[in-house]
């Protein structure tokens, strides 16, 4: 008797506050730390030619935040567990995966589990990081499965030496 092919389905949600939160606040650093320029351009405060060093670097870390606010981390994932392959869906469409490009796979749980627990796996040299809150369970289950699925090799192990 053939058993049923399992499926798995899970979606990270990520809300739209923090997008524009990120944005807001990313612009607000720049433009806080681009103002001093104004006067040095005009002729004003040659001799503070450090502050403006300093202001540009935080400039461009404000530029840096608004520009991460437009990644696919900060938008809805969906993940889509199948026996053969999994799908990963995201803004930009949908990446079919096959656990054989899995290099390494974790599962980090903290001192108190039952806040959340994190599935990490490197694709390819890609990192993908499932995070589970309040839910142990689901991260359990779904880490089960991945095992099952993906066999990872040792690459450290010489393979001339036979054990």
């Amino acid at each position: 008797m053939a058993s049923e092919p399992r499926t798995y389905r899970y979606n990270v949600k990520r809300r739209a506050r923090r997008r524009i939160t990120y944005r807001v606040v990313g612009l607000t650093i720049a433009l806080l730390c681009l103002s001093p320029f104004i006067p040095f351009f005009m002729g004003y405060g040659k001799g503070h030619i450090i502050g403006l060093i300093f202001c540009g670097i935080f400039a461009l870390y404000g530029l840096y935040i608004f520009a991460y606010s437009f990644s696919n981390g900060m938008y809805d994932i969906s993940f889509v567990f199948n026996e053969d392959d999994f799908i990963v869906k995201n803004r930009k469409g949908e990446n079919t995966h096959f656990y054989a490009e899995i290099t390494k796979l974790d599962h980090i749980v903290p001192e108190n589990e039952n806040v959340y627990s994190i599935i990490h796996m490197v694709l390819n040299g890609e990192s993908i990081i499932i995070p589970f809150t309040l839910k142990k369970s689901t991260c359990d289950t779904l880490y089960s499965f991945l095992m099952e699925k993906v066999t990872i090799e040792d690459v450290s192990a010489d393979p001339e030496e036979k054990v």
